[in-house]
């Protein structure tokens, strides 16, 4: 029999999320009203062009009773032309997660076909180049993909969880702000490998006293080399 406790933790754990779900996420065919709630949304959201446009930015999920770490860091768009989140994950990565059946499928409309979803998870995010204590969460549905497949995205933000989130996408000044901390903005295609994407989420939770020693070494470091010191006491007199 099903354990009524576990189902009262359960119920706990989803109050603390928003639930944003929407049926026909990307370029689907929307009621009169949808389309005002989301040009309303566009307009708080988008600076500088109302057209549909897109940025990438790195993020670490977190889990309630499991370590996270660099080997989970997901490659994130934030798409001002979605109004609905889509999460792909492999089976291996969803276990990581809560989620649930939604009584009906989902439809998504996208421009490599359709789909259907019936799986939302529970998500709670670092997004390291805004802070590095904020909690993000959100409700994406959940799309399986096969092990072997390699997916454009990980994760992808649509405009209502932005407006939650109180993001601003400036597209005239090039720059993204989440609760007043601004990025530079990037190409969609950006971060697209393994490497990169781990080299952008070590230099975004890097400590700030150490970014600051290494842009002063740097330039010390090149001199060095250039003059041939030799010896570690030369370099000792050199920073007294």
């Amino acid at each position: 029999m099903p354990d009524p406790e576990e189902g009262r933790r359960v119920k706990r754990r989803l109050n603390n999320y928003v639930m944003v779900h929407n049926c026909k996420p990307i370029k689907g065919v929307e009621f009169s009203e949808r389309k005002e709630l989301l040009a309303t949304l566009r307009k708080k959201v988008v600076r500088q062009g109302e057209k549909k446009r897109k940025t990438v930015v790195v993020a670490l999920p977190l889990f309630d009773n499991k370590v996270t770490g660099e080997q989970h860091v997901l490659r994130v768009l934030f798409d001002s032309g979605s109004d609905g989140d889509i999460f792909f994950a492999t089976k291996k990565m969803l276990k990581l997660f809560e989620t649930m059946e939604n009584a009906y499928p989902t439809k998504w409309g996208t421009s490599n076909g359709s789909f259907e979803t019936r799986k939302i998870a529970m998500m709670r995010l670092l997004l390291p180049e805004f802070s590095q204590s904020k909690i993000f969460d959100l409700t994406p549905d959940v799309k399986v993909v096969d092990e072997s497949r390699s997916v454009t995205y990980d994760l992808i933000v649509g405009i209502q969880t932005m407006a939650l989130w109180n993001c601003i996408l400036d597209f005239g000044k090039q720059e993204m702000t989440i609760d007043e901390v601004t990025i530079a903005m990037r190409q969609p295609d950006a971060l697209n490998g393994r490497k990169v994407l781990l080299n952008t989420y070590r230099e975004a939770t890097e400590p700030l006293a150490t970014k600051e020693e290494t842009s002063f070494f740097d330039p010390l470091v090149i001199i060095i080399i250039r003059r041939r010191y030799a010896s570690v006491e030369t370099l000792g007199n050199i920073l007294k």
